[in-house]
This record gives C-alpha cells, sequence and structure tokens, in this order.
C-alpha cells in the first residue's frame, strides 16, 4: 500500500524543500494534530523510502529523498572521550572516510577539513559527551550532520565574549580570526567550513544561520530544530565531484603561510531582530567592530539593518574611524543610514561602497 499524498504530506514534503529539517511542530501548530500523528506520518514516509532520517532522538531531521535516487545512509556515534585518545583525523579517516564513495580529490580534501574540524570543536568547545555524524549519499551529492548534546556554539560565543544577544554571537563568528580559546584556536575552523561546503548549516540555541559557500553570504532565523534539542547541529552539503578547490578559498583570506592577513576586508554585517530594534548605543558599536585593529579595510554591510542611532553611527564612523586612520571603512547601506553616517562628520577614511561590490 502507497503513501496518501494529502494535503499534509504535501506541506510535509513542502517544507524539506530547502534541507534537512524536522517539521514536526510546524504540522502539529498547522493542522492541531498531535505529536504521535505527526510521528506515525513521518515514519511511513521514511518507510516508504519518500524520507530519510538523519541523526536520532530530538535531534532527528528528516531529508527529502530525489525521484530516482539510490540514497544510503550511515550513523555513527563517537563519544568525547574517543576523540581525545584517538584524535579527530583518526576518527575521521578510520570511521567516516571510508563510507563515502566516487569522490574527487576536490571534495576528500574538503570533507577531510570539514570533519576533522568539527569533530575538534564538538571536543574543545561543546562541553557535551558525544557527538552524533549521520551521513546521506547518492550518486552524485553528500548531505552530512554532525551534532552533539553540549551548550550550544551561539551560547558558548555568548559567554566567552560576554555578549547580550545571541545573535550578536552570530556576529562574532561570521567575522573569521575570533575565538573564546585563543591560546588553543585561531577561531578560523567555522570561517573556513563554511566557506568549502556547498551549503552549511549551523543549528543551536534557538537560531540557524545557513550560509552558502558559492556565494559567500548568508541567511539566519528561528531554528529548524525541535524545540527541546540540545547542543549544536552542523548540516553541510557538497557534491561528490566538487570543482570547489580548497586551497583557493584558503588563499582567498590568507597568507603564503595560511595565516589571516591583514590586507582582507574584514566584512561584519549587523543584525537587526525585533523586538530589539536598530542597532542604537555606542557599546553595541564598540562590540561590533571588536578585532578589526589589526586589519587594513573594513567593509560594514548593513544588509538586515533600516536604521542605526546617532551613538552607534559616531563611535564607529568618526570615533574609533578617527583613531585608527590607517584602516579604510567600507559602508554599504540605504539612504538613512547613509545620512545617520554623514551626519557625525566621518574622516576621510570612512568611503561608501557600492551595493554590487560586496565580494570584492
Amino acid at each position: 500500500m502507497g503513501i496518501e499524498f494529502d494535503e499534509i504530506n504535501k506541506e510535509i514534503m513542502a517544507l524539506l524543500e530547502d534541507g534537512p529539517k524536522n517539521p514536526s511542530k510546524a504540522i502539529r501548530d498547522k493542522y492541531s494534530l498531535s505529536k504521535q500523528a505527526v510521528t506515525k506520518r513521518l515514519k511511513k514516509l521514511v518507510d516508504e523510502g519518500v524520507l530519510i532520517t538523519l541523526g536520532r532522538g530530538s535531534g532527528t531531521k528528516y531529508l527529502l529523498v530525489p525521484p530516482g535516487s539510490k540514497t544510503e545512509t550511515f550513523t555513527e556515534e563517537i563519544g568525547i572521550r574517543d576523540i581525545i585518545e584517538l584524535g579527530e583525523d583518526r576518527i575521521y579517516s578510520q570511521r567516516i572516510s571510508p563510507e563515502f564513495t566516487g569522490l574527487n580529490q576536490n571534495s576528500e580534501t574538503i570533507l577531510n577539513h570539514i570533519f576533522t574540524e568539527m569533530l575538534n570543536n564538538v571536543m574543545d568547545h561543546s562541553k557535551g559527551t558525544k557527538a552524533l555524524v549521520t551521513i546521506a549519499q547518492n550518486e552524485s551529492d553528500i548531505e552530512a550532520v554532525i551534532s552533539d548534546d553540549g551548550i550550544g556554539v551561539f551560547q558558548s560565543i555568548k559567554v566567552g565574549f560576554g555578549l547580550d544577544s545571541l545573535y550578536q554571537s552570530i556576529t562574532e563568528l561570521l567575522k573569521g580570526k575570533r575565538t573564546t580559546d585563543q591560546d588553543n584556536h585561531a577561531g578560523e575552523g567555522l570561517f573556513f567550513s563554511m566557506r568549502l561546503a556547498d551549503k552549511f548549516i549551523i543549528d543551536a540555541n534557538g537560531l540557524s544561520l545557513m550560509f552558502w559557500g558559492s556565494k559567500d553570504d548568508y541567511t539566519f532565523g528561528p531554528s529548524r530544530r525541535p524545540d527541546e534539542s540540545l547542543g549544536t547541529s552542523i548540516t553541510f552539503q557538497l557534491q561528490k565531484q566538487s570543482e570547489r578547490v580548497a586551497g583557493d578559498v584558503f588563499r582567498k583570506f590568507t597568507d603564503e603561510a595560511f595565516q589571516f592577513v591583514n590586507n582582507r576586508p574584514f566584512v561584519v554585517q549587523p543584525y537587526t531582530i525585533e523586538p530589539e530594534g536598530p542597532m542604537v548605543s555606542r557599546s553595541e558599536a564598540k562590540r561590533f567592530i571588536a578585532g578589526a585593529e589589526d586589519s587594513s579595510s573594513i567593509i560594514v554591510n548593513f544588509k538586515n539593518v533600516d536604521s542605526i542611532g546617532q551613538g552607534f553611527a559616531d563611535e564607529i564612523f568618526r570615533v574609533w574611524a578617527n583613531r585608527h586612520p590607517h584602516v579604510k571603512i567600507y559602508f554599504q547601506s540605504g539612504e538613512f543610514v547613509e545620512m545617520m553616517i554623514k551626519r557625525v562628520g566621518p574622516p576621510k577614511n570612512v568611503m561608501k561602497l557600492e551595493l554590487q561590490e560586496t565580494n570584492a
């Protein structure tokens, strides 16, 4: 007996079109169904080969199976003690890498980098006890999930930097070369991993950050996981015959020794999520630009902000700019933000950058 693709099942599939998630809560809320009823539907879709599961328990996600595609899945639970004793490189080479098939050299290199970096993060930052690795692959593509049972990456960054909001953690993460453990980490693992994958999703603490490596762009919003999920879940996608060369990605931001160079643009993009409203205070501005002192140029892209306060604008575009005359500060904004910046009397090292030049 086949699946009946009624309105509810069609809605489940529509929710999964942009990537893996657990659609249970959204379906329960929309159709006033019990959790058990939705779980039964999801199980039937899995049993019929329409969906596959990634992860276990409260961290379970569901993924659409492309029509006519033979999809294989693999799940491995890895204790933090195992990573400490064996090392993330051996965990990857002995327990994960053998499961992949049909990779070219580019994809092999990228997968090695992402998995070892993420397993190291689980060991050093998560404060959890284990990681769960789930891999789904077909003839051409890989979808992998690495989840842990720790405190969550956005909460970890919030506490480590003394931030007021989890959304500020997103800003710190996207800067690169920012870490809460400077003695042992360079703050580059997630920065480069996000740019190596075709699509990279970080889900933790009720937030979801989605990054597209091909466009070097991102979006964020509410978590894609059930409310009760703990820890961090990393989901990424990669073609088995990827044309992305890892060395090219590294060279874009580093020198010959693969160290971050100060002449790469230090790109920061303010957030604004209601009810927090616009960026207003000098304290917000100081936290926002922290870490840019040794850069030769900064790009401030107000892609998510329609307005800023006078204190915020003055602190960055006059006070900070005058204190660091060697740093060129480029901004991208709408008319109102541009007006606020001009009102504070910025020095000559503050310049407008046209929006189409975002990735320059």
